[in-house]
């Protein structure tokens, strides 16, 4: 009996490890290597953790240009596609009339874009996907992409909190079976 207690609890552990591996895979790859084929990746990211409700925020990228130009000088044009929870939320090329920003072979270039809001009814966490694309007259190709995740803090009025709060109504509860107990003694249970 004790040892079937002990293959089953053996099993269900394999299961979990298993399970639990399976669902953290991606954390368990490493990273492709920055210095590989592409010819321009980012080198350096800058975003906040947090960010607030009705409150704006900056992010900022460093991209370097190893070997991509357009043309003799060693000019390219690049541009970055943003995504929201797997949707196109900002694409600089098609929003800027179809604008593309400079950076030279072997240089770095880093961009800021300042977040006016983030609008949200309950606290959330967006999950930000930004792709770096090559330009050349009228090709583009997707050079490198980083992946972060930002959450958003709602503000609440702390009465709002209380008295939604299901910790409020138990401690309420609580008070009034105390007041109960007080006034008719002991509860006999038959």
């Amino acid at each position: 009996m004790k040892s079937r207690s002990l293959i089953l609890i053996f099993f269900v552990l394999t299961v979990l490890a298993v399970l639990f591996s399976l669902i953290n895979y991606s954390n368990l790859t490493s990273s492709q290597n920055t210095e590989g084929a592409r010819g321009a990746y980012f080198t350096k990211v800058e975003h906040p953790a947090t960010a607030y409700e009705g409150k704006s925020c900056v992010l900022s990228f460093t991209v370097y240009n190893k070997n991509y130009t357009t043309n003799g000088e060693g000019n390219a044009s690049f541009y970055f596609m943003f995504y929201l929870d797997g949707d196109v939320w900002w694409s600089e090329y098609n929003n800027t009339d179809y604008q593309t920003w400079q950076c030279n072979t072997g240089s770095s270039v880093t961009r800021g874009y300042n977040v006016p809001s983030w609008g949200a009814i309950k606290p959330v966490v967006h999950d930000v996907r930004i792709e770096l694309y090559w330009y050349d007259r009228n090709v583009s190709q997707l050079q490198d992409v980083v992946s972060f995740s930002i959450s958003v803090v709602v503000h609440v009025e702390l009465g709002s909190l209380i008295i939604s709060s299901y910790v409020f109504i138990f401690i309420i509860a609580l008070l009034f079976l105390g007041f109960y107990m007080l006034i008719n003694g002991p509860i006999e249970i038959f």
